[in-house]
């Protein structure tokens, strides 16, 4: 993992955002991240172990940690975060925010989270649950938490902690590391082994079901099969035979069948006959008729009814000539009259336009009287005015008075205002000592409950447990719970003993002479073990093993939950303590908040006294401004109405004009009709002058139109006229050339019938039959041709069958041998197949035995080997082997380094589960690295945590890896702090990222590229060796 970027906000001491340029610091292989103790230097790696796994160092879940890691001052903490990780060296950024409650300041809004990885359009999210992101972590980088900050970010005071870890706790950091769980297989043997005792169970149950299964049983069943074959052959000889004899006798029944058959067709088809003899004759002379005389009546029908048709169509042209001819008479008498009407238009015209000039005569002597009325009503409104604004002006005069009046008061409100705004300050101080007494109220409260909570956990345990205190009941109890176990791994070893013995028990009831013991195989037992307590025996012991049980349950449980209460009490202690401060605070800004006031006119409880004064006030100058605001309403008012009133009177002078005007047109008007006096039109108005002219327009059209259709009328019918006199004559002519044509044809036909000896109602009664001449043609060929057929069927079958009787009684014996002959054919099949069947079978149970003797041989011998191999993997014994081969070869690693460090002085081995070391200043001797100096312990530190950086980064094909180093070294001396310098110098010469977090002042000089954390009165500031 390499770092690219991190900003913090609102964490720990960093009360505003800082960023931290990491892609600069790790251009050089060694920089430092440098400030005084307690300028938050740790806190930037702390946020990097927060927001990738959620853990920190100094705090836990328990802890209030969103809360205690949030600065103060601030209500919104962020961590952003980006690096580079995984083989492809990809860049992500988790992000972690949370937020304070705006009305409880110890409330703090659950965080969130957020995974982005980048890619060609930008910041892409993660999706991943919020409780996985630690595995997603995790897999990505390739370390859990714990040893994230072993390898990666080393805590304070910590840099040591590998070279002093216990054995088991250095293998289960190995085995995390590298993943050696993968050489933990006793899991996987024991299933194997478990598998294949199950599958040798099942192989033996197998060989016992295929006892009979031999090769002499399978000679015994193929003999019996080929006997059953040889009947069989036998009884297929005769079946053929009387098969042979039956079908013969058949054939001749079938035919002496076909003979009665077509006998009784025969007889059938001749009584027909002579129904079809009539049916031929009758076609013969339809077929004559309708060649000879149809076409001839055909076309005397036609004529006829064309000259029927003519007269109807005479007729008709006769009756409509006469209606046209009336109708001519008519539209001519019409025509005189409408052409009458048509000359006197003009007159009309002449009226049409004068009624024009009456209806403007009209509207004016209408406009007048509405101007009239206009008049008399802007008279009584301006008198309505005038009495408005006096009565206006009076009320003016009253609110220059008040106004007046209400301005020589001197104003106090920006007094009251300062006093009120003093009191808006000094209330939230007394509220806020107040909230702080009742919060320590609940807290020691809260203690009290705590300690009932501890009293009731504690029943049924020693009381004297009662009147221990919580911070050391857990170790009290983990004493306790020590020995419940060792006694109960007692009872334990005492109970398998027992198991033991009854399995012992029930193999020695089950012996029978003459059958082998499964343990020693001997088959003679002359004296058998008897014991008729171990039952009970065992079922003591495992009641008594629940009980112990059970009572290490309840100790676990009472651990944990006087763990909880210890802290739950702690956080309640810290609490209550913070808040004796805040509220000392808080008094005394109360009482600096008390020196302010400094009117005398009031005190500092008369609050209520100050709101009343500042009501009234209030009141005063709301008073004051509704005056001022009626005042300019009036002035208002007062010069629209004035306005107003010269506008009205404006008005009436126009409208005396307008009226004079308008009967002076109207004068001029009444003076140029010709056809209508005064008199008539004075009564009219608008509407029925409308109607006249509407009336005399209607007439004046009509006149023209009545004329125009007349005229195209009686033109239309002289048309008509002239046409059916054509058409009259036309039809006379047709119907003279149709009785010509229809006496010759009746000629011809009388003629034709007189030579054939035929009369027209004889041929005529022939033809009306209407015969489909060809289908009854194509009914009497089949007929004939069907009763000649069967006549020579008869004959031929008669012929044949001459000599050769049927005997049905011997047919029935025949079928009846046959029958039976072929159900003992069906038998012996069904007999061979239950004997081929039971062959196979033998065959195939033979084949499997031999199968599954050699499975059983094969998983006999698997057996041994996993016994072998259970042993090998038992206690994880390959996993501590495999660990101790990778902590000898990370020796050898570090060894690179630390032997030049050490100028080949001191050689770093792993030794009976212990790190030591070989000291050739003295012959080449070992011990332990626990006698190093504190410069020595730091290169040997050093030099494994470098050793394992690598191999992590190899693990992890990581193109580039770094570790942070965030050790104060202020408890080294001199020469110790001497070589810590050197060993820094040289991891400048090497290809790797180191970053050093420290205080002390010598190391800042040794190392050009850092950030130095500051204390402001804004919080932690950083600021960098490049700006």
């Amino acid at each position: 993992m390499i770092p690219v970027r991190l900003a913090v906000q609102g964490l720990y001491s960093y009360q505003e955002r800082q960023e931290v340029d990491f892609q600069k610091l790790t251009n050089t292989s060694l920089f430092g991240i440098f400030g005084q103790v307690g300028s938050g230097k740790t806190s930037l790696l702390e946020a990097i172990s927060f927001v990738l796994y959620g853990e920190t160092e100094r705090l836990n879940g328990r802890d209030n940690r969103q809360y205690n890691m949030m600065n103060l001052k601030s209500g919104h903490m962020v961590i952003d975060f980006e690096f580079r990780a995984g083989a492809g060296h990809e860049l992500y950024k988790y992000v972690y925010e949370a937020k304070r409650n705006a009305k409880k300041h110890q409330e703090i809004k659950a965080g969130e989270r957020r995974v982005f990885q980048w890619q060609e359009t930008g910041w892409v999210p993660v999706s991943i649950e919020r409780e996985d992101i630690g595995q997603f972590t995790q897999q990505l980088i390739g370390l859990d938490y714990d040893n994230f900050k072993r390898t990666i970010i080393i805590p304070q005071n910590q840099f040591r902690e590998f070279l002093e870890l216990s054995p088991k706790e250095r293998t289960d950091m190995m085995s995390r590391l590298f993943q050696l769980n993968k050489f933990d297989l006793s899991a996987q043997v024991a299933s194997l082994e478990k598998k294949n005792n199950t599958e040798l169970d099942f192989v033996k149950g197998q060989l016992d079901g295929l006892g009979q299964a031999s090769p002499e049983a399978i000679d015994d069943a193929w003999k019996q099969i080929q006997q059953v074959i040889s009947d069989i052959q036998a009884l297929d000889q005769q079946i053929g035979v009387q098969k042979k004899q039956e079908e013969q006798l058949i054939g001749l029944k079938k035919r002496h069948d076909e003979l009665a058959k077509a006998q009784q067709e025969l007889t059938a088809l001749a009584g027909q006959q002579a129904r079809y003899d009539e049916l031929q004759r009758r076609v013969r002379q339809y077929e004559q008729c309708l060649v000879l005389f149809k076409p001839l009546l055909s076309q005397i029908n036609e004529q006829t009814n064309k000259q029927n048709s003519t007269n109807r169509s005479i007729q008709a042209i006769q009756h409509e000539l006469s209606i046209a001819r009336q109708t001519l008479t008519t539209l001519q008498q019409d025509y005189d009259k409408a052409k009458i009407a048509y000359e006197q238009r003009e007159v009309i015209r002449e009226q049409l336009d004068e009624l024009d000039t009456v209806i403007l005569i009209q509207n004016n002597r209408n406009a007048i009287s509405r101007h009239e009325k206009d008049l008399a009503r802007a008279k009584r409104d301006v008198e309505t005015i005038t009495r408005e604004i006096e009565q206006q002006t009076g009320q003016q005069t009253a609110l220059q008075k008040k106004v007046s009046a209400f301005s020589q008061d001197e104003s106090r409100i920006d007094q009251l205002n300062e006093i009120r705004l003093w009191f808006t300050g000094y209330r939230p101080l007394k509220e806020k000592i107040d909230g702080f007494d009742r919060k320590i109220a609940e807290n020691e409260k809260a203690q009290e409950q705590i300690k009932q909570r501890k009293d009731e956990a504690l029943q049924g345990f020693p009381a004297e447990w009662a009147d221990l205190q919580l911070k050391v009941l857990p170790d009290t109890i983990e004493e306790a719970f020590s020995r419940l176990k060792s006694q109960r791994d007692e009872r334990k070893r005492l109970l398998d003993d027992l198991l033991l013995k009854q399995h012992l028990q029930r193999y020695a009831n089950a012996l029978t002479d003459g059958k082998p013991c499964p343990l020693c195989g001997s088959e003679h037992h002359p004296a058998v073990h008897q014991d008729s307590t171990i039952d009970d025996e065992v079922t003591k012991a495992q009641g008594m093993l629940v009980r112990w049980e059970n009572r290490l349950d309840q100790t676990m449980n009472l651990k944990a939950a006087i763990t909880g209460l210890l802290g739950e009490i702690k956080t309640v202690f810290g609490q209550t303590r913070q808040l004796i401060n805040e509220k000392a605070e808080a008094v005394m800004a109360k009482n600096e908040h008390e020196r302010l006031f400094v009117w005398q006119e009031f005190t500092t409880d008369q609050e209520q006294e100050v709101k009343q004064a500042l009501f009234r006030e209030q009141e005063k100058q709301k008073q004051l401004g509704e005056a001022r605001k009626q005042l300019d309403a009036l002035n208002e008012q007062l010069a629209k109405a004035e306005k107003d009133r010269f506008s009205l009177l404006t008005k009436q002078t126009e409208t005396v004009t307008l009226i004079a005007s308008l009967r002076e047109t109207i004068q001029e008007k009444l003076n140029t009709l010709r056809h209508f006096q005064e008199n008539q039109i004075a009564p009219l108005d608008i509407t029925e002058i409308s109607d006249l002219k509407d009336k005399l327009s209607t007439k004046y059209t009509r006149a023209k139109e009545q004329f125009d259709d007349i005229t195209q009328n009686l033109d239309k019918a002289r048309q008509q006229n002239a046409r059916l006199d054509g058409q009259l004559e036309e039809l006379t002519k047709q119907l003279q050339t149709l009785q010509t044509e229809l006496a010759k044809t009746t000629r011809e036909l009388e003629q034709t019938l007189a030579g054939h000896a035929y009369d027209r109602p004889a041929v005529e009664q022939i033809l009306r039959a209407d015969l489909n001449v060809a289908h009854e043609k194509k009914n009497l060929d089949s007929f004939y041709a069907e009763l000649e057929a069967c006549r020579r069927t008869v004959e031929k079958l008669s012929d044949e069958l001459a000599g050769q009787p049927f005997d049905a009684a011997l047919l029935q014996a025949v079928t009846a041998r046959l029958r039976q002959m072929q159900q003992d054919s069906n038998a012996l099949h069904q007999s061979l197949g239950t004997k081929q069947n039971a062959h196979k079978e033998l065959v195939q149970q033979w084949e499997l035995k031999q199968d599954i003797q050699k499975q059983f041989d094969a998983l006999t011998i698997r057996q041994k080997d996993l016994k072998e191999l259970e042993g090998l993997f038992r206690g994880q014994g390959f996993v501590k082997y495999v660990s101790t081969v990778y902590l000898n070869e990370l020796c050898q690693t570090a060894n690179e380094r630390f032997m030049r460090l050490t100028k080949n002085q001191l050689r770093l081995e792993y030794d009976d589960n212990n790190f030591v070391i070989r000291d050739f200043l003295n012959g080449g001797k070992t011990r332990l690295a626990k006698t190093l100096s504190g410069g020595q312990m730091f290169q040997a530190a050093l030099s494994l945590a470098l050793a394992l950086s690598d191999n992590i980064q190899h693990l992890t094909q990581s193109k580039q890896n770094l570790f942070f180093l965030d050790e104060g070294f202020g408890s080294l001396d001199k020469n110790s702090l001497e070589t810590v310098f050197d060993t820094l110098k040289s991891l400048r010469r090497e290809n790797r990222i180191v970053g050093i977090i420290s205080h002390v002042e010598e190391l800042q000089q040794e190392i050009d590229t850092y950030i130095r954390t500051v204390h402001s009165e804004h919080g932690s500031v950083i600021k960098c060796s490049w700006d």
